[in-house]
């Protein structure tokens, strides 16, 4: 067994060269190194060679805030078993120093720690703490087999093993995460286009750059893309309702766009045509000489022509609140809005004979003419004739709906 004055030695008295060395080395293993466990274990070497200790061990928290052992030298089954979870600080904690016991039998420890602790041959220990981002992550044990004081040099050697095993310990836990990160991505991409592929609609994603990254089935049959012509697809003239929203990373990296298509090629197509043709019924209304209106399927004026506009002058409103009936005269307005009720309520052609009041104040006979259909009726407004007078009717188409 070591005396404490042969630790000293082997510690901190071994030559500044020997340990910069050392130290060297254990960065440059930990640089190269692939794996949490060449981590842990150019880490413990380097333990055992600066401090001279007999033994080692590495100890992280696990997921549940525990301290647990993942790399050691030196230890025994049993001790691990018996002082497993065992740490004087907790999870995250800050502000920490390493802790040194310089000989377990002389601390007020529990005595069965002591005894476990004495039967695996040890007497004094380090709690060196492992931090990242200045938490505690960890903790490295170094161990002595004989009493041993710790002076500064080799509380600055310790403290230094730690800071390089924290930062390649952070180092693989973020690029763990990386790659966990990236196989739920891969799986969840894996599921996206799975459940993509046989969807009723026209689905597709891009990246942040709007560069096409995934067509479904539908769409690659609708555009006629194959599959390993995506990355190079552009977008095609077609008219297409879309439905897009961002895809962003879990740390708000914007990624793309997500989107569903559905193709209203043909609805636009039907859209301007029924766009020019009430253009072109507009442009016929306005050059005829007779009054034409429409109205809705309530029975409200929803348009008419400029003549009508000409005609009656200041008693017309604005279009769906145009109340006609103001333009009826008093004495023919019952019986006029009868049979326009009726009309509206059977679906049956309207036809009415009454005066209309014109703009210079004077009533003229008109017949009013409305033929429904589906969508909207047409009909005819009578021409005019002098105010006492039933003569002289001519028609004027108008329209009204059913």
């Amino acid at each position: 067994m070591h005396t404490a004055e042969t630790d000293r030695t082997t510690a901190s008295r071994r030559p500044e060269e020997s340990v910069t060395g050392i130290l060297f080395r254990l960065t440059d293993r930990l640089y190269r190194a692939t794996s949490k466990d060449e981590v842990f274990d150019a880490a413990l070497e380097a333990i055992c060679e600066a401090l001279g200790c007999t033994s080692a061990s590495i100890l992280q928290f696990d997921d549940e805030q525990v301290m647990r052992f993942v790399a050691w030298r030196g230890l025994s089954h049993d001790y691990r078993n018996a002082v497993d979870g065992h740490s004087p600080w907790k999870a995250g904690q800050r502000g920490v120093s390493p802790i040194y016991v310089a000989d377990i039998l002389q601390t007020e420890e529990p005595e069965w720690l002591k005894d476990v602790i004495a039967k695996e041959g040890i007497r004094s220990l380090a709690f060196v703490p492992i931090e990242a981002h200045g938490q505690v992550i960890g903790k490295f044990m170094s161990y002595f087999g004989s009493p041993h004081s710790w002076d500064e040099r080799e509380n600055e050697i310790a403290v230094t093993i730690a800071r390089q095993v924290g930062f390649s310990v952070e180092r693989w836990r973020a690029e763990e995460a990386r790659l966990v990160a990236e196989r739920e991505l891969r799986l969840s991409e894996e599921r996206f286009r799975l459940m993509s592929e046989d969807a009723p609609v026209m689905i597709w994603t891009s990246d942040s750059n709007g560069h096409c990254r995934h067509l479904n089935r539908l769409l690659r049959e609708f555009w006629g893309v194959r599959e390993s012509e995506i990355s190079r697809f552009r977008w095609d003239e077609t008219i297409l309702q879309t439905e897009a929203r961002p895809n962003y990373a879990p740390d708000g990296t914007f990624m793309g766009m997500i989107g569903v298509n559905l193709d209203v090629t043909e609805k636009e197509d039907a859209e301007r045509a029924l766009r020019e043709s009430e253009g072109r019924f507009r442009h016929m209304a306005d050059a005829m000489p007779q009054l034409v209106w429409t109205a809705d399927g309530q029975g409200r004026v929803d348009y008419w022509n400029s003549r009508v506009s000409e005609y009656v002058g200041g008693w017309m409103g604005t279009r769906g609140d145009f109340d006609w009936t103001a333009l009826i005269f008093p004495d023919d307005l019952e019986e006029t809005r009868q049979v326009w009720e009726r009309a509206l309520k059977t679906g049956q052609p309207y036809q009415a004979a009454h005066r209309l009041l014109m703009r210079d104040g004077s009533a003229r006979w008109h017949l009013s003419r409305a033929t429904p259909m589906r969508l909207l009726a047409w009909g005819c407004l009578s021409g005019t004739s002098p105010p006492t007078e039933r003569s002289g009717r001519t028609g004027a188409c108008s329209k009204s709906s059913a």
